[in-house]
C-alpha cells in the first residue's frame, strides 16, 4: 500500500522536522538515510550538523560575534544571559 501525498501547504515554519542524532554510530548512516526517506516524501528537515554544533560551542561566526559584543557592552551579565540562552536553545 502507498503512503498517502503529503499536501504541499504555505506553512509558517521553514521546517516539519528536526533530525539529531549526535552518536558516531548512527550520525552518517541511520541519519543519513531517514533524512533522504524524509526528503524524497517532501518532508522538509532540518539536521543537526556542523551548523549547530558551532551553535552550541559558541565558535566559528557566533564566537566572533559574541566577541565583538563583549567589546561593545563589556562582559557584564548582558552578554554572558545571551550567550546561556543560545546554548539553551541549542542543547533542546
Amino acid at each position: 500500500m502507498a503512503a498517502p501525498p503529503i499536501a504541499h501547504e504555505t506553512f509558517a515554519w521553514e521546517y516539519n522536522v528536526f533530525l539529531s542524532f549526535g552518536g558516531e554510530d548512527t550520525c552518517k548512516t541511520f541519519t543519513d538515510h531517514l533524512y533522504s526517506a524524509l526528503y524524497q516524501i517532501g518532508i522538509r528537515t532540518f539536521r543537526d550538523d556542523e551548523e549547530l554544533k558551532k551553535v552550541r560551542k559558541q565558535s566559528g561566526n557566533y564566537g566572533l560575534s559574541f566577541a565583538k559584543h563583549e567589546e561593545y557592552f563589556g562582559k557584564g551579565d548582558k552578554v554572558q544571559k545571551w550567550r546561556d540562552a543560545l546554548t539553551k536553545v541549542a542543547d533542546m
